[in-house]
Parts: structure tokens; C-alpha cells; sequence
């Protein structure tokens, strides 16, 4: 075996967490040394690019990093599981799924928040048409003169601009902000029967080349089996709605003893209302079932 191996990452403060976590269990669970390398790409690179665009943001977080995988210059690349794109390339696999963090969206507001509803009448910062679908509609009729703006930049970059007052809000991953120890700048948790999370948020993913056995064998030394498998379920509707992030859909699974437990949202527009769908189903789910969900979550 080699006597190192490489971790690709991005850059950001989150990314390197990420990264280093994925370093620290490797290296724990399989006794092999490991060194993080950083890789800058298009979408820390292009600010000027909207996350919801289906044609320019396949991709944005990940390509430059799963080049260097197919080249071998890194044996892994370390992920925020909701960037990476479901229809991933057939010589890559996705190796792992470390154990999942909190999954909730949070608000972190100018102004003391305790129900989603107190958001009305606000200007809040997300570029998450996901964000957007399901707030409008929980706040119903209330939502008028709620007005949301983009928002793009790192976490810390995103809060400086909410304590500036481009934004009386933003709406974040609960996870990257407690992983960046900024839990203090929560105002509140939203419920995921209010707003679904995006497919695999809160989980860190390891990618390798297929034809890196190696590095796929140690990879697999720190997967989180129910994780893995909640997460890959959820990717699976995304994949069979036939969007990435530009489209307003969110959904979470759990396992609840050999039950898997899930609520979903899915808007066929912008401004189309949306349908919200809780589903169970005995684990491990079979693909007619998730194509079932699908149909349902499609229906007008």
C-alpha cells in the first residue's frame, strides 16, 4: 500500500474542517498517513454565477476535484454531500458517507426570531430556490412583502453581509455553522416538516476513483452505513425529479428501527406552490417505492 494518500478539498474554512475530519478518521480507522490538498474551483472562483443554474452550476464545487481524482493526483476528494451531482462520473464512485450532522436549516436574523412566521415582511438573503418555495409557503398569506436576494461567499462572508443590513436574515446548514463553531450566531432551528433540507446536507462525502482500489478499500473503513444509505435514498429522488440544485425540492430520511421515515417538498416552478409528502416505508426501500414518492411529489 502507499505510504500517503492525498485529500483533495477546497479551500474554505468548512471545506478544510470537512477535509480534516475525513484525515483524522482515516488515518484512526486504517493506520496509513494522509495529507490534505487544497483545490480551488469554479464556484469559489465565479461569485458571479447563480447557484440555482441548472446549465452553469453542475458541477461548481466538485469538477476540479474529481479531475485530479481520474488523473490520480489526489486518492480522495472530500465533499459537502448536497454539492456533488448525482449523475456523477462512471469512472468515480462515492466511497463513503461519514456519520450525518444536524440536518435542520437555521436562521441567523438581525432581530430576536422565535417562529418561523416572524420572518414576514423581511428581506432574506438565500439563493436556495429550495429556501424559497417552502418559506412562502409556510408563511402563507403573511409572505407578502417578504422579499428574498441572493447570497453567495463562505459562511463567514454570508453573516458579515447579514450584520452589515444588506439582509435582515439568511438561511443556512445548521451543520456547517456548528462545525465552524459558530452555533452562537443561531436565532432559531427550522423544523424540517417547515423546510425539507437539501439531498445528503449535514453529511461529509468521500469520492474516489474506481480504479483506485486501494484508496476506495480505505475509504470504506469510515463509511456511516445508515447515512450512506438515508442520504443515498434521498439522492435517488432528486435524480428521478431530474434536477440538481435548481430546483425547489428538499427532503430528508431517517431509519426509526427497520422503518425509514421521510418528509419531502418538491415545486414543479417558481411561484407554483409545491407539494409536501411524509412517507414511510419498511428498510431497505425499493426503487418502485421511491419512484412512487416521485410521482406523488409531481402531482399538481
Amino acid at each position: 500500500m502507499k505510504r500517503k494518500y492525498v485529500i483533495g478539498t477546497r479551500g474554505s474554512r468548512l471545506a478544510l474542517w470537512q477535509a480534516y475530519e475525513a484525515k483524522r478518521s482515516i488515518e484512526t480507522a486504517c493506520g496509513v498517513e494522509v495529507e490534505v490538498k487544497v483545490i480551488s474551483t469554479r464556484g469559489d472562483e465565479r461569485l458571479d454565477i447563480a447557484l440555482h443554474s441548472n446549465t452553469l452550476s453542475k458541477g461548481l464545487f466538485t469538477q476540479e476535484l474529481e479531475e485530479q481524482l481520474v488523473t490520480h493526483d489526489i486518492d480522495f476528494a472530500v465533499h459537502s454531500l448536497k454539492d456533488l451531482p448525482v449523475d456523477m462520473d462512471d469512472r468515480l464512485c462515492l466511497a463513503a458517507v461519514m456519520e450525518r450532522d444536524d440536518p435542520r436549516d437555521v436562521v441567523i436574523a438581525n432581530f430576536e426570531v422565535k417562529d418561523i412566521k416572524d420572518l414576514r415582511g423581511k428581506r432574506i438573503g438565500t439563493s436556495s430556490p429550495r429556501r424559497v418555495a417552502q418559506l412562502t409557503k409556510a408563511l402563507g398569506d403573511e409572505a407578502t412583502g417578504t422579499s428574498f436576494g441572493p447570497i453567495r461567499g463562505n459562511v463567514e462572508t454570508r453573516i458579515s453581509k447579514l450584520r452589515n443590513g444588506e439582509y435582515d436574515a439568511i438561511i443556512m446548514a445548521a451543520a456547517g455553522i456548528k462545525r465552524l463553531g459558530l452555533e452562537h450566531e443561531i436565532s432559531y432551528y427550522i423544523s424540517p416538516e417547515v423546510i425539507a433540507p437539501a439531498p445528503g446536507q449535514a453529511s461529509v462525502a468521500i469520492q474516489c476513483a474506481k480504479d483506485n482500489e486501494e484508496a476506495c478499500a480505505i475509504a470504506r473503513e469510515v463509511d456511516h452505513l445508515v447515512s450512506h444509505q438515508m442520504t443515498h435514498y434521498e439522492r435517488q429522488l432528486l435524480n428521478r425529479l431530474g434536477g440538481g440544485c435548481a430546483i425547489p425540492f428538499g427532503v430528508l430520511c431517517t431509519l426509526e428501527g427497520n422503518v425509514v421515515k421521510g418528509t419531502a417538498f418538491f415545486a414543479l416552478g417558481e411561484g407554483m406552490g409545491g407539494m409536501r409528502h411524509d412517507f414511510s416505508g419498511e428498510y431497505p426501500l425499493h426503487d418502485d417505492f421511491i419512484t412512487e414518492i416521485a410521482e406523488t411529489l409531481k402531482r399538481p
